[in-house]
């Protein structure tokens, strides 16, 4: 279950802020998820130009176990998150993020991340060993059409719920056990 220091951090955040506001109440949910003691470091991977194609400049937090990325959160404001725009913005970062993390990540086959607005989050996966595919699988975007190629329904896990933190516990718990295969 959640804290209640941490839940509290997150309902402190004003609905307006920008995801900066954030950054302290994710990282506390992984420092509390992902024990130092256990060999993980969680590591704000700070960005050397700013992303021309996003929204805005973004700070992913990336999980490492012995210098290798076994998952990683990127983090939206709660404000934009009705934008279609906005979302498939999110979900392109998410997948360069694989592409970038790829060489680096464990020999284990997988890597997991989490694309965060507020704490509303939709659960994505990377897997080597079945042709690199990353889930949720892609929405082709058509320039014919407008397509929705983020739905909503993906961010389908609140974290502040006691259900979806079970669910984002539950994924951490199995990239814990990822880590320790391939590192110990």
């Amino acid at each position: 279950m959640l804290s209640n220091i941490i839940k509290q951090s997150f309902l402190d955040i004003p609905q307006n802020s920008d995801e900066y506001a954030y950054y302290g109440s994710w990282t506390s949910v992984l420092i509390k998820l992902f024990d130092i003691d256990e060999g993980f470091t969680i590591c704000p991977q700070y960005q050397g130009e700013k992303d021309t194609r996003a929204i805005d400049s973004f700070i992913p937090l990336v999980v490492e176990r012995n210098k290798a990325p076994i998952f990683f959160l990127e983090i939206k404001p709660p404000k934009i998150f009705g934008n279609r725009s906005a979302r498939a913005d999110a979900d392109n970062q998410m997948r360069r993020r694989f592409h970038q993390l790829y060489e680096a990540s464990s020999a284990t086959g997988q890597l997991h991340g989490f694309s965060v607005f507020g704490t509303r989050c939709c659960h994505y996966s990377m897997n080597k060993e079945n042709n690199n595919s990353i889930e949720p699988a892609p929405i082709p975007w058509d320039p014919r059409y407008v397509t929705d190629t983020a739905p909503e329904g993906w961010w389908n896990l609140d974290i502040l719920d006691g259900d979806g933190y079970k669910q984002f516990s539950e994924v951490v718990q199995y990239v814990k056990g990822l880590g320790r295969t391939d590192v110990d």
